[in-house]
């Protein structure tokens, strides 16, 4: 085991620019996975919303299809619904990966083919808790067991490296110096780079970086007319029987909440620190940079004081955006787009063909103008509730509506929302709804929940 620290700072100075290197014929591609950043924390992380949403496109729709780490990462890597990788839970996901054999056949293996050099740092898949080092990845700086700060360890191609408690061993600023330097190593090779970057930041319970420790004193979680939600009468059951949130509760949401804030700017930082080397390197005109969430985070919304899993909006949607080679800036979109979409849109870029597995579809055609042909809906699962919280499936919809079941256990077991109207979701309208409406949502939903590969892409176009 090798003890590292101080071994990578993540600077801010700027270096002599280098002339601009010459297309090689394939783009670099840098993906950034936030942990369980809510889709409003880009307001907090003002330099990324300057180098990354402002010079790209910003998808005001996007998801993730099951709100959970694990099978949201999974879905990631593949572009399949869970349903399809079968990875359901955080629990043991990592073995489960491994022993399905879906690291044989990855976006890192796709890419890698294509003459990529591919490169993970940081947060691979919940359990990974050995020096292994998957198909497909010719740099791998993953981070061992949990998410983590200080005090933790990485598997850097295969050597179990041990970092400690100073302020240098910050995990964030780890995984943003080792980013910087794979970045001047792959240009120095003359090769295209993709790169899949997962720090821990925003996920808790954890510390900040000593230079942002006092940040946000005064911040108080959002308070939308879905906190604390003074009538849950029409909400399934193990909404009904939670308690409303008593003042210590919604005290312990708002220092809960300001401990997630201070957690985004050394996540800002790296962003920033990765445009600069881009730029130094000659290379920052050829780079798709793509930021985004494996989930989003309930605060109080539904009485929920904190987590992840159900079906509503907080839980399930998140930022993404992509600044990169013919995106025009300050692009907004409402086209829907997914977690399961990534892969086939890192493929298209990359020019690698994706496998007929895939579920997903290449965002490539949003870059520039809203694409004529598009997905109308979506389907969200989740199989194994966290709380008191049952299985639920979901169709959402393009224009805003959500029909929500739960197979078992509550007694209310359908939800509807118009979220036009009713954007909190506070008013279940499955008793009022059209029937013939919901049918046909229920009749999109089945499609959605049996299907794979292209099958998915004609069931959410219907």
């Amino acid at each position: 085991m090798i003890v590292a620290s101080s071994l990578f700072r993540c600077g801010s100075e700027k270096l002599p620019q280098k002339p601009q290197v010459e297309n090689r014929g394939k783009p670099n591609i840098i993906f950034i996975l936030a942990d369980d950043m809510r889709y409003d924390d880009l307001e907090h992380m003002p330099k990324t919303k300057s180098l990354i949403v402002k010079e790209g496109i910003e998808y005001e729709k996007a998801f993730v299809t099951t709100p959970l780490c694990c099978p949201s990462r999974a879905s990631i890597l593949r572009g399949q619904y869970t349903h399809n990788h079968q990875i359901w839970e955080n629990r043991d996901g990592f073995p489960t990966f491994r022993r399905l054999g879906h690291e044989r056949s990855t976006i890192a293996t796709w890419l890698r083919e294509e003459g990529y050099e591919t490169a993970l740092l940081g947060k691979y898949l919940n359990g990974y808790d050995e020096t292994y080092v998957p198909p497909g990845w010719d740099e791998w700086r993953g981070m061992l067991n949990e998410a983590s700060y200080y005090d933790y360890a990485l598997s850097e191609n295969g050597e179990h490296v041990r970092y400690g408690s100073a302020e240098a061993d910050y995990s964030t600023d780890v995984l943003a110096g080792q980013a910087r330097e794979i970045i001047r190593s792959s240009v120095a090779k003359d090769k295209p780079l993709f790169m899949y970057l997962a720090p821990s930041s925003p996920h808790g319970p954890g510390p900040p970086s000593p230079r942002h420790e006092g940040l946000f004193e005064d911040a108080q979680a959002p308070r939308p007319p879905s906190f604390d939600e003074a009538d849950v009468s029409d909400k399934p059951g193990w909404v009904r029987r939670l308690p409303p949130l008593s003042a210590d509760t919604k005290t312990y949401v708002d220092a809960q909440y300001r401990k997630h804030l201070r957690l985004l700017p050394s996540l800002d930082d790296l962003v920033e620190g990765l445009v600069e080397e881009l730029e130094s390197e000659g290379e920052l005109e050829n780079t798709y940079l793509f930021f985004s969430s494996d989930n989003g985070l309930l605060l109080g919304e539904h009485r929920i004081p904190g987590g992840k899993g159900p079906p509503y909006e907080e839980s399930i949607r998140v930022p993404l955006a992509v600044r990169g080679p013919g995106i025009p800036a300050g692009r907004v979109t409402e086209q829907v787009a997914l977690n399961i979409d990534l892969a086939s849109t890192f493929a298209d870029l990359g020019g690698a063909a994706t496998p007929s597995f895939v579920d997903g579809r290449s965002l490539k055609p949003t870059f520039a103008r809203d694409a004529s042909s598009w997905r109308t809906s979506f389907l969200v699962e989740f199989l194994r509730g966290q709380g008191g919280m049952p299985q639920h499936n979901t169709v959402r919809t393009a224009g805003g509506e959500k029909y929500v079941e739960y197979p078992r256990g509550p007694q209310v077991k359908e939800e509807y929302y118009r979220l036009r109207e009713d954007p909190y979701e506070l008013d279940n309208a499955y008793r009022s709804a059209d029937p013939d409406r919901i049918e046909e949502l229920r009749d999109r939903l089945e499609a959605l929940k049996e299907c794979s590969g292209a099958s998915c892409r004609a069931a959410d176009s219907r």
